[in-house]
């Protein structure tokens, strides 16, 4: 049952999920906010470098994210609050994105 996830099982889960363009993790790069859980609703906030990165990118991100909470609970829900980085977390995102870029 979704209700016997703690907050901290769903951290673990997802601090996992790795970027697809970036040689490292989404929570390394700054990328993963609060979590709380609602029933089997899992909201996330979901820090990005900029709010207008292109859709593919960002859809990647949320379904990558979205498995690895199923994974976890086939009952769970993710919900995603999107919100752009501060401009120190965003150069810290930056500088870590030029050292793990894959493409």
């Amino acid at each position: 049952m979704a209700d016997s996830i703690s907050t901290q099982q769903v951290q673990q889960a997802l601090k996992e999920v790795r970027h697809p363009e970036i040689n490292n993790t989404l929570s390394n790069l700054g990328m993963l906010g609060d979590v709380s859980i609602t029933g089997n609703r899992v909201t996330v906030t979901l820090m990005l470098p900029v709010l207008e990165i292109p859709a593919q990118v960002r859809d990647h991100l949320t379904n990558t994210l979205s498995q690895a909470l199923v994974a976890l609970n086939a009952d769970l829900q993710a919900e995603f609050n999107l919100v752009e980085m501060g401009q120190e977390k965003r150069a810290k995102f930056l500088a870590m994105a030029r050292e793990g870029w894959l493409g």
